[in-house]
């Protein structure tokens, strides 16, 4: 029996000692698990906070492009608008123009019906006297300065939208001279200088 019992003595201090043993490795194991889930945490809160701050970067640069694309579409929209008003401007000078060739076209035709009375006249005398002909010299003159300044006009009318990308169109002295011209009751004399 005393073999037995030392037999079961040797077996209990073996299991004892290998209980020691598990929980020694169950103590490692648990403290290695620990240091793996704090590991653990620590990569995940890195994650999280690189992701975070990626995030953060990403929306900042978006919000950046947004005012750029706001930006442009407004400079965009304001360039579509002074182009509109600029057509319009350049339609109404248009209209301007050709009101100003059918005026110019009457005092043409005016004086032509004068000249043709002044012929009519100079006709119905035998001989016509020294102020007839200088008169009809003078009408001649006019009618030739008009027709020169009218074929000019209908030319910058034609060219207006060209003259005026080139800077050439100086409304108010255009419109002045019109008026001028319309207004006049003397003949203009042109010069070529």
């Amino acid at each position: 029996m005393e073999s037995s019992t030392s037999k079961l003595k040797v077996e209990v201090a073996t299991l004892q000692e290998q209980k020691s043993n598990l929980e020694a490795s169950l103590n490692d194991l648990r403290k290695k698990a620990e240091e793996d889930s704090t590991l653990q945490r620590q990569a995940h809160t890195n994650v999280v906070s690189d992701y975070e701050n990626r995030s953060a970067q990403q929306e900042a640069n978006l919000g950046r492009i947004v005012q750029a694309e706001e930006r442009r579409a407004a400079r965009a929209e304001k360039e579509l608008e002074d182009a509109k008003v600029e057509l319009n401007d350049l339609k109404r000078d248009l209209r301007e123009a050709k009101k100003a060739e059918v005026v110019l076209e009457d005092k043409l035709a005016a004086v032509h019906a004068e000249l043709d009375a002044v012929k009519m006249r100079a006709m119905e005398d035998a001989q016509p006297s020294l102020a007839q002909v200088e008169e009809n010299n003078r009408m001649s003159e006019r009618i030739r300065e008009l027709e020169t300044l009218n074929e000019g006009l209908v030319e910058r009318a034609k060219r207006i939208n060209d003259r005026h990308k080139e800077g050439d169109l100086v409304r108010f002295v255009f419109f002045f001279f019109l008026l001028v011209l319309l207004t006049s009751n003397e003949p203009i004399k042109i010069s070529t200088d």
